[in-house]
């Protein structure tokens, strides 16, 4: 019994040194609650500005670093982070109702995801640093399609559609030639 209690006792300890002491503490601008390391937030806490902004999750090192959610006025994104910034598989989600739920890489959209807006518009496809390259298939809000290869944002390889499924034309290269 006594090594069952000593082993417990040192379980307890080897939690407390590996997540620190919890308290509330000013940082960057706002105020910080939760777990701190070397007085840095670093394990779960929660994080607001008198903005609007408020984030509550993971930490590293005063970094957000896990998962994560970023509540601010104009929208709000839930995922991933490392080293503060949006990384891995996350949803972003703005006020107007605009929407990506995709990966990111350092703060970007990067890798496959769907974008959707307000308009009606969407694209199932992959990002590079924030832009639509590689393939994928972007659907106006009429119907109307282009499916293909994308290049920094441009549709570089592939065909329009109109509505009805009839082929618009084809793109080689960026340029856009049209069906005879």
């Amino acid at each position: 019994m006594k090594r069952l209690t000593l082993f417990f006792l040192l379980c307890l300890s080897f939690v407390h040194c590996a997540y620190g002491e919890t308290a509330t503490i000013d940082y960057e601008g706002g105020s910080y609650s939760g777990q701190l390391k070397d007085r840095l937030p670093h394990g779960e806490g929660t994080w607001a500005d008198t903005g609007g902004y408020q984030y509550a999750g993971e930490w590293k090192e005063g970094l957000q670093h896990g998962w994560g959610t970023l509540d601010w006025p104009g929208g709000r994104y839930e995922g991933r982070w490392k080293a503060g910034l949006w990384h891995g598989r996350g949803t972003l989600t703005l006020t107007d109702g605009s929407s990506y739920a995709g990966t990111y890489k350092a703060g970007k959209k990067h890798g496959h995801g769907t974008s959707k807006w307000t308009n009606g518009n969407t694209y199932v496809g992959f990002y590079e640093d924030n832009e639509m390259h590689g393939v994928g298939i972007y659907t106006w809000a009429d119907g109307s399609k282009y499916a293909g290869e994308w290049k920094d944002g441009v549709r570089w390889s592939g065909a329009g559609y109109l509505p009805s499924g009839e082929v618009k034309g084809t793109y080689l290269d960026g340029v856009f030639k049209h069906a005879n």
